[in-house]
């Protein structure tokens, strides 16, 4: 384990705002003005390949990076006596000496090295974790909300089921994307655009979920 990159890992973190949705949609939004470009200009097929594959790729990072932001934010948040229990069951590994020292020195925190190793990029992965950290089962908390912008509005409710299959596609794509580039077929983008718009409700759903948690654990 290079222990070098959770150094590189904290500066990152705190070039960014505070509010990880903040973050996350900030991104969402670029994705998606990338997405009108290639639907509304006639650019090269190869060019537009590479765009919708870059789309995909940072769709999912921006998802991982979103989970990540919130586990860090909940550590700073948090009451150390709610959370320290869950952490042997979250993070198995073990360190030598010389990784000892070098966490003493750079006054690496152990709760930095859990947010570093742990992946978010699977569906499954995101319900275990945050649900073994907050004791809840998230996902069926996201199924119940029902929220609405102001008391005019309608009601929107996250129990449709096509909020987890299509970012469960999105992960499955960015992986075949990643893994198997040239055998990976182009994608339609309408199917794109139905993959960002779902997982981004996903996401506002997880976000209102974990910071709900979070203030009853303060």
């Amino acid at each position: 384990m290079n222990l070098s990159e959770v150094l590189t890992v904290r500066k990152n973190r705190k070039s960014r705002d505070a509010r990880p949705f903040k973050n996350y949609f900030e991104s969402y939004g670029k994705l998606t003005t990338c997405l009108d470009f290639i639907t509304t200009n006639d650019i090269d097929s190869q060019v537009k390949e590479i765009i919708i594959k870059s789309i995909i790729i940072n769709q999912v990072t921006s998802i991982e990076v979103y989970c990540k932001d919130m586990l860090d934010a909940f550590f700073k948040i948090c009451d150390p006596n709610f959370y320290k229990q869950s952490l042997k069951d979250i993070h198995k590994n073990k360190y030598d000496i010389d990784e000892l020292i070098f966490m003493y020195e750079k006054s690496v925190h152990p709760l930095e090295l859990i947010s570093f190793n742990q992946s978010f990029q699977n569906l499954a992965i995101i319900d275990s974790f945050f649900s073994k950290l907050l004791r809840v089962k998230i996902f069926e908390e996201i199924k119940n909300l029902q929220v609405r912008k102001d008391k005019h509005s309608e009601v929107v409710k996250f129990d449709d089921e096509e909020i987890f299959k299509q970012t469960e596609l999105l992960f499955n794509t960015r992986h075949i994307t990643v893994h198997n580039p040239p055998g990976s077929e182009t994608i339609e983008i309408s199917k794109i655009d139905k993959m960002l718009e779902y997982s981004t409700t996903f996401i506002f759903g997880l976000d209102i979920i974990l910071g709900n948690n979070f203030n009853k654990n303060k």
